[in-house]
């Protein structure tokens, strides 16, 4: 009698009409929320989430399914049962988040050394319409009980290709926590990003060298969320200023003061180890992708090496 809130997915076109009642199929199924139904869909949910666990220690909130008997204490009343309506909408978007995990490992790792970087990761959908996140430790125990936390901005952005670099994404910060922001900050290091003068140093993400062979000041090798097509080179020679492509890239701007304090360089590595594992994550954005031969590239492949 009302239409289903869940605005479909594009992969699956049957979803797309909010008055389908369940693909046409009311016989074998029945759906009162409009979002994962039960029978197929709910076993395809359910087997993701037993892949995800059996497989790399993902544990996701299960908050679909049959509500247990509730008795109620009125005379001539019976027990009361239902489907239960929960943040994830279908399966199709723990399917991508499969997807995303399996570009990681056994993609650019093995699973041992998935389990070995990452151990435990818990995930959990919201209905925000704000970015996913990873809250640090002890945010992540303590307040949300979650070290991944999923929003409608990602899942339901209109390109796949998105979603799926943005949850790799948020896996190379719970990296990066684990190792107590080891990698980070040795990207920092890595890119001799970090200055000092006197006792007052601070982090510059646009990497501004003095090259001894011209003189000039250069920035090497632009961040991966640079616009593609802004190649690296010097300073501009009339105005001595970084090009305007050059400006605010999206790992410069946050993670000094987002919605958690990251310290500096943890976005410019959670785009760099995105990057990496997922190039249509860079491509989809119209970002500059990481060559073999770039410092950032050389780096995550190495930090990948000496897991043990």
């Amino acid at each position: 009698m009302t239409e289903d809130s869940w605005q479909g997915n594009d992969n699956d076109p049957m979803s797309l009409n909010g008055w389908n009642y369940v693909d046409a199929d009311p016989i074998n199924f029945t759906d009162p929320t409009g979002h994962i139904k039960q029978g197929f869909d709910a076993q395809t949910a359910d087997h993701y989430l037993d892949l995800l666990k059996a497989i790399y220690n993902i544990n996701i909130t299960r908050d679909w399914g049959d509500i247990p008997n509730v008795h109620i204490p009125e005379p001539g009343k019976q027990e009361q049962c239902g489907w239960q309506e929960g943040n994830w909408r279908s399966y199709l978007e723990l399917e991508k988040v499969y997807t995303a995990v399996n570009a990681i490992s056994p993609g650019k790792m093995s699973i041992e050394k998935f389990q070995s970087a990452f151990g435990s990761v818990t995930i959990k959908r919201s209905n925000s319409e704000n970015g996913s996140f990873s809250p640090p430790p002890p945010v992540d125990d303590w307040v949300l009980g979650a070290d991944i936390i999923l929003t409608n901005n990602t899942v339901d952005y209109p390109k796949e290709d998105y979603t799926i670099g943005a949850i790799i994404h948020e896996f190379g910060h719970v990296w990066d926590y684990r190792s107590n922001s080891r990698l980070s900050l040795g990207l920092i290091a890595k890119l001799n990003t970090w200055h000092c003068t006197g006792d007052i140093c601070d982090w510059d993400p646009y990497n501004l060298q003095l090259d001894h062979r011209t003189g000039l000041m250069v920035y090497p090798e632009p961040a991966p969320d640079t616009p593609n097509g802004c190649p690296a080179g010097p300073l501009n020679k009339y105005t001595n200023d970084i090009p305007q492509c050059q400006k605010a890239p999206y790992s410069a701007t946050y993670g000094q003061a987002g919605p958690w304090f990251t310290g500096p360089g943890a976005e410019d590595w959670a785009d760099s180890f995105a990057t990496y594992v997922y190039r249509p994550f860079a491509d989809v954005q119209g970002w500059r992708s990481l060559k073999s031969t770039d410092k950032r590239y050389r780096y995550v492949a190495e930090q990948i090496m000496d897991i043990h």
